[in-house]
Formats: structure tokens, C-alpha cells, sequence
């Protein structure tokens, strides 16, 4: 995507082969309510979910101590507000990984 200008019609192409892949994975398990793509300086790159949400994410803790791990995997604790800001439904629970 880094080689992609955005808004090309190459940008547009790249973005559906990752919403099909999110989206073959999100209907393979109904658990799973919401996935968003984040690059590593915290632009979000494509989501599945169905509610409003913020666009940067560099600013948020929990961004900041999965970039600050050095690719390893970081589980960030259940919590009733949603990681995105989206409203996915009152109090669901939501998670974290990278």
C-alpha cells in the first residue's frame, strides 16, 4: 500500500482485496464483531465494523504499547468501550492484538 497514491485507481484495487480478506474472515466467525488494519504510525488503513471511529490512532495508549513492542504480540485487556471509538452496541466487550 506505501507504493499506492491514494485516491489511484491501483490504491482502490488494493483496498478491496483487503476488505474481501477482512470480510471472508470476519463471517467465518460470528465473534468476531469488528477488525481494523492500523499502520504502525497509526493511519487507519481499512476496517469491518459498523460504527463511526476515529481515523488516527498514534495518540491512544493502547496504539502506543503495541508500536512500542517491536512486532511482538501484545493482548490488551477486554474492556466495555470499543479500541476504535465506534460504538459496536452499549457495554460490548471488546480486544486487542497486534
Amino acid at each position: 500500500m506505501e507504493n499506492a497514491k491514494k485516491g489511484s485507481y491501483e490504491y482502490v484495487q488494493l483496498q478491496q482485496k483487503i476488505s474481501e480478506k477482512m470480510f471472508a474472515y470476519s463471517n467465518s466467525n460470528i465473534a468476531v464483531k469488528s477488525i481494523l488494519l492500523i499502520k504502525p504510525n497509526g493511519e487507519l488503513i481499512n476496517s469491518m465494523d459498523n460504527g463511526s471511529r476515529k481515523e488516527q490512532f498514534s495518540q491512544e495508549d493502547w496504539f502506543k504499547k503495541i508500536v512500542g513492542n517491536n512486532s511482538g504480540t501484545v493482548w490488551l485487556d477486554s474492556r466495555e468501550d470499543v479500541y476504535s471509538g465506534g460504538s459496536m452496541g452499549a457495554k460490548t466487550p471488546t480486544f486487542a492484538l497486534d
